[in-house]
């Protein structure tokens, strides 16, 4: 089996971005344990060791009660792992090709610890996701937990390499947190790092709130980012 083949899959709180030799795929990270029993379009489930979700498009287009990713107890459930299956179907990969290849996951800086990360690949190796006829199991999987933000700092040192020794430190501005990670002599810091409540959703909030206080009309936090 090959062992070149490798998924990168960062689970953000808005959104999901994967990456791998085709390129990178982006799609909101909405989940939903409500399925409804009829509708005009096909759709599918996803079902993580048991548990029957919605993901993506599918949970915003036809589910209900769409779960709040910004809890801290997302990271690591079922509803983490549909996500994840989506990823892998999304990207076309065959259950075999994980079992030979490399998949990298990203977690939110916060989360991140060496002994979350040990628990967290014990339990994606625990687990299985039936997508779209395809059975996935990843007792044998290559698998990698990194802290979200990390990718940004691979990406800019391999343009620049002469900073990779250097001491970098990384601001992401994501969709529920800002975080900041920090590097030195090419390795991640893990007591450095600064993760804070103050993610791009937060204005999105304040933007429903004060449209609705002008014109009395509720919008979507979607809607309040376009105005934006």
């Amino acid at each position: 089996m090959a062992t070149d083949i490798f998924l990168g899959v960062d689970i953000g709180y808005g959104y999901t971005k994967t990456f791998n030799s085709g390129g990178g795929k982006m799609f909101p990270t909405a989940v939903t344990t409500m399925i409804p029993r009829s509708t005009f379009r096909e759709i599918e489930t996803i079902t993580a060791n048991g548990e029957k979700f919605l993901v993506a498009e599918d949970a915003l287009l036809e589910g209900k009660w769409v779960l709040d990713t910004r809890n801290t107890g997302f990271v690591g459930s079922n509803g983490w792992l549909g996500v994840l299956g989506h990823s892998l179907s999304l990207n076309d990969y065959s259950p075999d090709e994980i079992v030979g290849g490399l998949l990298v996951l990203g977690i939110p800086p916060g989360s991140y610890t060496r002994e979350a990360a040990g628990e967290i690949v014990a339990f994606v190796r625990g687990s299985t996701i039936v997508y779209r006829s395809k059975e996935y199991t990843f007792r044998n999987a290559g698998i990698k937990i990194i802290p979200q933000g990390a990718g940004a700092f691979f990406h800019y040192t391999s343009h620049f390499p002469e900073d990779f020794l250097k001491e970098v430190a990384i601001v992401d501005i994501g969709h529920y947190t800002i975080d900041m990670i920090y590097f030195s002599g090419g390795h991640y810091v893990e007591g450095s790092t600064v993760s804070k409540s103050m993610g791009l959703s937060f204005l999105w909030d304040e933007i429903q709130k004060e449209f609705y206080g002008v014109h009395k009309l509720s919008i979507s936090q979607e809607q309040a980012q376009k105005l934006f």
